[in-house]
């Protein structure tokens, strides 16, 4: 599948944005969780090596959402310097969008963050928003959580590292079928 296959599949910036960072065919995972209805608002898990194309996957469900008026995205990275590149990465690429980096204060609720589309956060800064139940958070319809090993690396360890293949399979089908209900369960 190639690119110019998604023009009429997504809103027109992020097609800009995506011609206009050279790409031009998709690659495997992209055009699978394409095909899982990606676009269409499925959830999905994307277990793909570094270097795969998870982070275009990211970005077409969130900017999809943003730029069809859907709703906010947030996207959650384990590390503040992640979160900063990050950042940099989208304010380069989409200058249509509001966007946000929210990695300080973890007691602060920062009611800033209900003007933004993309908040870049981390997840203790994440957790903290979610206690505070700031209000904004109703408007979220995206939510990306880049590199989810570490952010639960005990429960994330059970799943990848002590387990076998087959149970590996299992537990992403059960995904997908939504009857993974905690990582506990494997």
């Amino acid at each position: 599948m190639e690119v110019q296959d998604l023009k009429d599949k997504i809103p027109e910036q992020l097609y800009k944005t995506i011609v206009k960072q050279n790409f031009t065919d998709l690659r495997p995972s992209q055009i699978k969780s394409i095909e899982a209805g990606l676009l269409e608002g499925k959830n999905q898990l994307v277990c793909t090596p570094t270097g795969s194309g998870k982070t275009l996957v990211a970005e077409l469900v969130a900017l999809s959402s943003i730029y069809n008026g859907i709703g906010k995205a947030i996207y959650i990275v384990p590390l503040k310097a992640l979160a900063t590149e990050k950042y940099k990465d989208f304010k380069k690429k989409d200058s249509d969008i509001k966007i946000a980096l929210s990695i300080g204060d973890l007691d602060k609720t920062d009611p800033y963050l209900e003007e933004y589309d993309l908040i870049i956060t981390v997840s203790e800064k994440l957790d903290s928003l979610l206690r505070h139940r700031v209000n904004w958070l109703k408007d979220v319809s995206v939510v990306v959580v880049d590199e989810i090993c570490k952010h639960f690396k005990e429960k994330a360890v059970k799943l990848t590292g002590n387990c076998s293949l087959e149970e590996r399979q299992k537990a992403f089908e059960d995904f997908h079928k939504g009857k993974l209900k905690s990582w506990k369960e494997y």
